[in-house]
């Protein structure tokens, strides 16, 4: 039986697989883990399933704050162009809910 653990990150709680089968922990942002501690456990990814792999990849993500992710100047400045096209016609957009039903029911 795999491991579970609580994670509470900026989105919402969430209750996750352990993908590495190891004892079950809570992170939070106000205790946020400390990465160094971690070196102490070796991990031989080539030994982990596809599934878990991607996992791994997930929870790794999810461990970011948007903060620590950076921008490159290229999608800084595709992001000003967005907002600029936004706030001279804020009337042009779809919503994202509607852009994706639409998305869904044409992959039908």
């Amino acid at each position: 039986m795999e491991a579970l653990y609580l994670v509470c990150g900026a989105r919402r709680p969430q209750l996750k697989r352990n993908p590495l089968d190891v004892n079950a922990a809570v992170a939070c942002p106000d205790k946020r883990p400390n990465i160094a501690s971690m070196a102490t456990t070796p991990i031989d990814i080539s030994r982990l399933s596809p599934a878990q792999r991607l996992q791994l990849v997930e929870e790794l993500w999810d461990s970011l704050t948007p903060a620590e992710i950076p921008l490159t100047p290229t999608q800084v400045d595709e992001l000003d162009r967005r907002e600029a096209l936004h706030r001279a016609h804020p009337g042009a957009g779809r919503p994202w809910r509607e852009v994706l039903d639409e998305i869904e029911r044409t992959r039908r």
